[in-house]
């Protein structure tokens, strides 16, 4: 999950949206590595992760994200 994460390019500037994206998938991991859970939901969870990877994988090497554009501020004179 944090590395699916990491591939993903970040759209938004919001630094609190930011720091969650991060702090989420390490807490989700610690959560299901304290609590027992089933079986079945911990390879759904792995199954979606591993092809989560892959499909952001193939998407940053055939459809690159834009480069952010530039803010323009007019000028008054």
């Amino acid at each position: 999950m944090y590395l699916v994460s990491k591939m993903t390019p970040m759209t938004s500037t919001d630094p609190q949206q930011q720091m969650m994206m991060k702090i989420m998938p390490v807490t989700m991991a610690g959560i299901f590595m304290i609590s027992p859970i089933s079986s079945g939901l911990a390879v759904y969870i792995l199954t979606s992760s591993v092809v989560g990877i892959g499909q952001q994988w193939y998407l940053n090497r055939t459809h690159p994200a834009p480069p952010p554009a530039k803010i323009v501020r007019n000028k008054k004179s």
